[in-house]
């Protein structure tokens, strides 16, 4: 399928062709500030869906995917994200107000125990770092989990209220950086943390007009992606100094996307989890950022409402 682009500069949003797709990126700033995209690595993609099913896909080192396995995870709510560090996997459940963590295994997951805290209120976004877990909560505030080194959860604290976020959805860490979508207003908000790991002023950026209901999010190389879910689109943006939005566009992909829920990104290749069709669809990832040459039916296997997806790589 052929990618439409929408650059969105500060002042105006105008749709362009594939065939104009060079002054597209001129527009939007082109590659000159940005990162170099990295290769894509072999390993492990996780899917997790509504009914509470993980679905573990081989992937090789193009970044395409071969067998995926299916199985039952009891301690599973409605996770809505999941987030890999190291040699596990964190599950927000949305369903019960916990997060799920299980070892992460080639032939999926397992060892798996769930984690209570008056911290979490229906967590709907993970983001990771070194010592702390970040999970968005439904009533709007931030949980701060502490992270052992063992991969376990610790207590969680309240890193904002409830009511600091309106409704926010996915979560993203880059540097000492947390974004966070939020959909009402169509934004992402850009969040500094102290040397603490506490959170700290927020800002909160439209990237000119290049997000619609922001809900799954990931971060690479300098880069972050989010799916949109007003017109089953993902957004790409570049990360400036601070982790500021720059030359954000949006790509759509005929028949590809439908409720994108959810990104994961692996160098040249990113995975999107389509709650729509129950599917996932796998992209390339040009030396842009952009996303080109989706098929939803690349990985041959059925979905059963994807709701998040994470790439485990086999070097961490």
């Amino acid at each position: 399928m052929t990618p439409r682009l929408l650059c969105t500069p500060r002042g105006g949003a105008r749709w362009l062709a594939a065939g104009l797709l060079a002054a597209a990126l001129a527009a939007c700033g082109g590659d000159d500030d940005g990162a170099a995209v990295a290769p894509a690595a072999n390993g492990w993609l996780l899917v997790a869906n509504a009914d509470g099913t993980v679905n573990t896909c081989t992937v090789t080192a193009t970044g395409d995917l071969t067998v995926c396995r299916t199985q039952d995870v009891a301690e599973l709510r409605a996770p809505a994200s999941v987030e890999v560090r190291g040699e596990h996997a964190y599950f927000a459940n949305a369903g019960d107000h916990t997060i799920a963590v299980c070892r992460v295994a080639a032939t999926g997951v397992d060892a798996c125990r769930v984690v209570q805290d008056e911290a979490l209120s229906a967590p709907t976004g993970l983001a990771a770092s070194a010592s702390s877990l970040y999970a968005a909560n439904e009533d709007g505030s931030i949980a701060q989990c502490r992270l052992g080194q063992d991969g376990m959860l610790g207590a969680c604290v309240l890193a904002a209220p409830a009511g600091t976020f309106d409704s926010p959805a996915g979560t993203a860490l880059s540097g000492n950086t947390l974004l966070v979508a939020d959909q009402p207003d169509d934004a992402v908000s850009v969040c500094a943390l102290t040397d603490g790991g506490a959170l700290g002023a927020c800002t909160l950026d439209d990237g000119g007009g290049a997000f619609g209901m922001p809900t799954g999010m990931a971060v690479s190389d300098a880069r972050l992606y989010v799916t949109n879910l007003d017109d089953n689109s993902v957004t790409t943006c570049r990360l400036a100094q601070g982790a500021a939005l720059a030359d954000c566009a949006r790509t759509q992909v005929d028949g590809e996307f439908d409720r994108p829920l959810d990104v994961a990104v692996n160098g040249t290749r990113a995975y999107v989890a389509n709650l729509g069709s129950h599917a996932l669809a796998v992209c390339r990832v040009t030396g842009e950022g952009a996303l080109q040459d989706c098929d939803a039916g690349s990985a041959g296997q059925a979905f059963l409402n994807p709701t998040a997806v994470a790439f485990v790589p086999a070097q961490r």
